[in-house]
Parts: structure tokens; sequence; C-alpha cells
């Protein structure tokens, strides 16, 4: 089923494949906005998470990767989880069909 709702999701919403890339993406979006509004700053993000200013800052300007326990920590500092990074349509997607569509 798994894989059903997976090949849903992607021909209905995206037309490509919801990629770990992509909600990192997203992710270093939603920060960078966080901070160009002054809602936090790099250096005290990072120290609430355990990075340094200069890691953080190379993550944000992606001279750096992002790796899946760095992007937790991020989520988690900024009180989200990966299910935040999605778009309305996409959570509704996660859900499968709808009752009497039918998958191909």
């Amino acid at each position: 089923m798994e894989k059903n709702i997976y090949i849903y999701f992607k021909k209905k919403y995206t037309g490509k494949a919801m990629t770990f890339e992509l909600l990192l993406e997203r992710l270093a979006a939603r920060l960078r906005a966080m901070i160009e509004n002054g809602e936090t700053t790099e250096r005290s993000f990072a120290r609430r998470i355990g990075l340094s200013q200069p890691h953080l800052h190379n993550l944000l300007a992606g001279a750096r990767s992002m790796t899946p326990r760095v992007a937790d920590r991020i989520l988690e500092g900024m009180e989200l989880s990966a299910i935040d990074l999605l778009t309305e349509e996409e959570r509704a997607g996660l859900a499968g069909p709808a009752a009497g569509e039918r998958e191909t």
C-alpha cells in the first residue's frame, strides 16, 4: 500500500517525487525567513541546536550539505516536524486517493 500512496502522490501533486532534498530546501528557506524577519539570529539559533554559527551559515548558504541528523536538530529548534514542511495539498495527498478515485 505504501508504494501505491507514493505513486498517487507523485502523479497527482508534483509530477515528480517528493524528495528529501526538497524538504531540506524548504527547511532552510523557513529558517532563513525566520532570521530575515528578526525572529532569531544565526548565532542564537546555532547555539540553541548545538551548532557553530559558521556551520549553520554554510548550511543555509548551500556551501555544506545538511545531514538528516542536523535537519532533525533544526526541526526541533524550530518546533516543527517534517510534515510541517509540506503544503496543505501535499498533506492531503498523503492520505491516499479520495473515495472513488482510482490509482494508475
